[in-house]
C-alpha cells in the first residue's frame, strides 16, 4: 500500500491509518518487524513536555537511527529512501504509527531537502497561516477554534514549506488530522466526536478532519506565547530566523552542509513570510478573541 505524507509517497505493508492512501510510485519504503531492536549509543535526545525524552537518535556514517528505548527503533538508510522499524515488546500499532508519522517521517522529509515546521496550519480567505510553538502551547486547540469559525484545518503537527517559482512559499500538511487533550476535545468538538488513541498511555486523542487542503500560499507564521491578553507583535531578523529554526524538524546533527542548507531554507522563508509573536491567555473563553485578532491581522496585511 502507498500513502501520502506531505509531498512524499511512502510504501508500507504496515497500515498507516492516518495517512491518505494513494496510487503512486513510492519515494520511500517502510518495513516493520517485531523483536529486540538494535541499541546504539544514543547521541541526540529530543525532550517532550515535562522533560522526559520523546525521541533519541544516533548517526552511523550517513545513516541514522531514531527511537524510543524499549518501544521501537527506526533505521533510516543513507539515501533516506528506506526505513526499517523494529518494535519491541507489546508496542501497539497506534504507538508505532505515532512514532512513524509524528517523529520519523518529518525528519526524513527534512533530510530530503524540505523545510518541515512543527506547526499547525489553517487555510483562511487570505491564505494559509502556520502556528508554531513548544508542545503544549495550544497549536491544535487554536486550529480547532479556527475550524469552528469556518476555516479549513490543514493539519496540526507538521507543515511542509516549499517555494514556488516566484520564490513565495506554499505550505501543505504532512497529513490531515488533529490531536487534542480530553479537555480541548470536549470544549471544542463535544463529547460525541469520533476519536482514536494517539499512542498507548498518551492522553491525546486523534480527531479525523476532512482531506485537508494544500498546497496553499503561506501568508503568516504565528509563534505562540502565553500572555494575559491577546497580543500580536512582529518578529524580525535573526530572532525570526531562530524562531523557525527551533520549530523545524531536522536529521542532520554534526553535518555542517545540511545544517547550512536548512538554515538557508529558513532564512528564505522568513524573507517572504512575516513572523509574528501571538500572545494569548490559555483560557477557552478567550479563543474567539484570538481567532478575531488573527483574521484581522491577516486582513490588514493583505490590505
Amino acid at each position: 500500500m502507498s500513502y501520502r505524507f506531505g509531498d512524499l509517497i511512502l510504501a508500507s505493508e504496515f497500515p498507516c491509518t492516518q495517512l491518505p492512501a494513494v496510487d503512486a510510485a513510492p519515494d520511500c519504503t517502510f518495513v516493520l518487524r517485531r523483536g529486540r531492536a538494535w541499541r546504539p549509543h544514543w547521541e541526540q535526545a529530543w525532550p517532550a513536555v515535562g522533560g522526559e525524552v520523546a525521541l533519541v537518535g544516533a548517526r552511523e556514517g550517513d545513516a541514522y537511527r531514531l527511537g524510543v528505548p524499549g518501544v521501537a527503533v527506526f533505521s533510516i538508510d543513507a539515501t533516506a529512501t528506506r526505513i526499517a522499524g523494529a518494535a519491541e515488546g507489546d508496542a501497539s500499532a497506534e504507538t508505532i504509527e505515532h512514532l512513524l508519522v509524528d517523529q520519523v517521517l518529518p525528519r526524513l522529509l527534512a533530510h530530503r531537502g524540505r523545510l518541515v515546521l512543527h506547526a499547525g496550519g489553517v487555510l483562511t480567505p487570505f491564505g494559509a497561516v502556520a502556528f508554531i510553538g513548544e508542545s503544549g502551547m495550544g497549536k491544535s486547540t487554536l486550529c480547532s477554534a479556527l475550524a469552528r469559525a469556518g476555516h479549513r484545518v490543514l493539519g496540526d503537527d507538521g507543515l511542509v514549506v516549499r517555494p514556488r517559482p516566484d520564490g513565495a512559499p506554499d505550505v501543505l500538511a504532512t497529513y490531515p488530522g488533529l490531536r487534542l487533550l480530553p479537555e480541548s476535545l470536549h470544549e471544542l468538538h463535544g463529547a460525541d466526536v469520533p476519536t482514536t488513541p494517539v499512542a498507548s498511555g498518551r492522553p491525546k486523542r486523534r480527531v479525523a478532519i476532512g482531506g485537508g487542503a494544500g498546497p496553499a500560499p503561506l501568508r503568516a507564521i504565528y509563534a505562540l506565547a502565553e500572555s494575559r491578553d491577546v497580543q500580536i507583535h512582529h518578529v524580525r531578523g535573526v530572532d525570526a530566523i531562530m524562531t523557525l529554526v527551533t520549530s523545524s524538524f531536522h536529521l542532520h546533527w554534526n553535518d555542517p552542509v545540511r545544517s547550512r542548507d536548512h538554515f538557508e531554507r529558513v532564512a528564505a522563508t522568513v524573507h517572504e513570510v512575516p513572523v509574528r509573536r501571538l500572545g494569548y491567555p490559555r483560557d477557552f473563553a478567550a479563543l474567539p478573541r484570538v481567532v478575531s485578532a488573527v483574521i484581522e491581522d491577516l486582513a490588514a496585511a493583505a490590505a
